[in-house]
């Protein structure tokens, strides 16, 4: 039993690393970690390890343009979670399967992938759902269904404030501030601005939704506004 659970750490670690190579733009070392730690995952027979390191190669492989390597990774990893009973694992393939379509650009395809996987997140918990509200409503601004994405972004910067997490807080006040913008709703800018200008940081632009939405709002913004916006990330 000791030998496996090593076996099981090393295979965890392995991944890790693959996901800390990612983070730092290390992509040639990325998929060799990542084959690694499922050789070792497959070895053990250890669902949950084969389960994970196949949902994480998908994002590997998607943020390579993979896109049908990703999706069949995810495909095999969602049945694992499936069989073991795993809901948050399986939110999270479902999640991916609709970031692979947006990626891609399909973007109906995404909205659908990510109402599939709320309608299945009912027992899991608040953040992962939020996390899936957030994609849900940049698909949808994305496809300028500024009115449906509004009541999207409002509810999630809502609930994100209520949960403490800063980032979602912000796509919610930048998406609200793009879809003012939309319906030319003038006085509606200037409140999300102000509410964007209070709760944004620099680093949160490494994320690159939050960049993307940033660039967004810049571009429909006054020049007045658009430089208090670029000040506070440090543009």
């Amino acid at each position: 039993y000791g030998s496996c659970n090593e076996h099981f750490k090393v295979a965890s670690a392995l991944l890790q690393l693959a996901v800390i190579a990612e983070a730092r733009g290390e992509g040639a070392r990325v998929m060799p970690l990542a084959q690694d730690a499922l050789a070792r995952a497959e070895g053990l027979q250890h669902p949950v390890a084969i389960a994970r390191t196949k949902l994480r190669m998908g994002t590997f492989l998607k943020n390579r343009s993979r896109y049908e390597e990703a999706r069949a990774s995810v495909k095999d990893a969602l049945t694992l979670f499936e069989e073991i009973g795993d809901p948050t694992g399986q939110l999270g393939c479902l999640n991916e399967l609709a970031e692979t379509h947006r990626f891609e650009g399909a973007l109906e395809l995404a909205e659908k992938g990510y109402r599939r996987a709320l309608t299945a997140a009912m027992s899991v918990g608040a953040l992962e759902r939020l996390v899936v509200n957030a994609n849900l409503a940049i698909v949808l601004l994305r496809r300028e269904l500024h009115e449906h994405a509004a009541v999207r972004f409002e509810k999630l910067s809502n609930r994100a404030d209520n949960l403490g997490v800063s980032l979602l807080r912000t796509v919610g006040h930048l998406g609200q501030l793009i879809c003012a913008s939309a319906r030319e709703d003038h006085e509606g800018v200037q409140v999300q601005l102000e509410r964007v200008n209070a709760c944004i940081r620099p680093s949160m632009c490494q994320d690159p939704d939050v960049q993307d939405l940033v660039d967004r709002a810049l571009e429909r913004l006054e020049s007045d506004q658009s430089a208090q916006l670029r000040e506070r990330v440090g543009w």
